[in-house]
């Protein structure tokens, strides 16, 4: 077998908050793109280079909240980013046991 590191899966070593994030997203189901700094203490340039890589992966989408002013950056998970926390929960339960 013959290790690819340009695989999703290595996408996740790279990206220190890769799972912090995923978790977040899957317990909240959005939050705007400046909470998150906030009540996560993840800097600004951390989290914008994070989501920007998991929408690569199509685990994450965002979106303008319109209905707020100033408009917002909504971020949430896509199913696909739903299917990938459940598959790490399965996962952190297997270390667990």
């Amino acid at each position: 077998m013959t290790i690819d590191e340009d695989s999703p899966i290595f996408q996740f070593e790279r990206h220190s908050q890769f799972l912090k994030i995923i978790f977040i997203l899957d317990e909240r189901g959005s939050i705007n793109f400046q909470r998150f700094i906030d009540e996560y203490s993840i800097s600004s340039t951390t989290l914008y280079r994070t989501i920007e890589a998991l929408k690569k992966l199509k685990i994450v989408k965002s979106e303008i909240d319109s209905s707020s002013y100033p408009r917002k950056s909504v971020i949430s998970l896509t199913e696909k980013g739903k299917q990938v926390a459940r598959k790490l929960k399965e996962i952190e339960e297997i270390l667990k046991g």
